[in-house]
């Protein structure tokens, strides 16, 4: 499966790792064990490392989808509740394509703020991360 997802208890953080190409099969089912996981709060922030990504069938309206349902997940925790999600792809990468598209398709979502980077260091220092959460990664690839 093309689609790696990890609760980081300690860090309150939903780490989802794509590698390969990720069928749409493997994708609704990731995406119901993450809308579980939300809506239990088990997270409030989420890194999506896209730096393995070889390939995509996801076109806009699905990342629309997904968003959508990220935003309405998040709202119900409170009407001022934001989802951080940073995401890690590697310049000129397909990950940094989806990526973009789904920077894209956040627009105009209030319970959602996506950014992109470079580097997991990066992305960790922007979610507030305490030194060290970075060892996680390494158990992941």
């Amino acid at each position: 499966m093309g689609i790696a997802f990890t609760l980081v208890t300690d860090h309150d953080l939903l780490l989802m790792r794509v590698t390969e190409r990720p069928r749409a099969e493997d994708l609704a089912v990731r995406q119901q064990e993450a809308s579980v996981l939300h809506a239990m709060s088990r997270f409030s922030r989420a890194l999506l490392d896209l730096r393995d990504q070889t390939g995509s069938d996801l076109d806009g309206a699905a990342v629309r989808s997904i968003l959508l349902r990220c935003d309405r997940q998040t709202g119900q925790i409170g009407p001022h509740a934001v989802l951080p999600m940073a995401i890690v792809a590697t310049p000129g990468s397909i990950g940094q394509g989806i990526a973009r598209m789904f920077l894209g398709h956040a627009h105009g979502l209030p319970h959602l703020s996506l950014e992109l980077f470079e580097t997991p260091e990066e992305a960790g220092s922007w979610l507030g991360m305490t030194p060290g959460w970075e060892k996680v990664l390494l158990t992941q690839r």
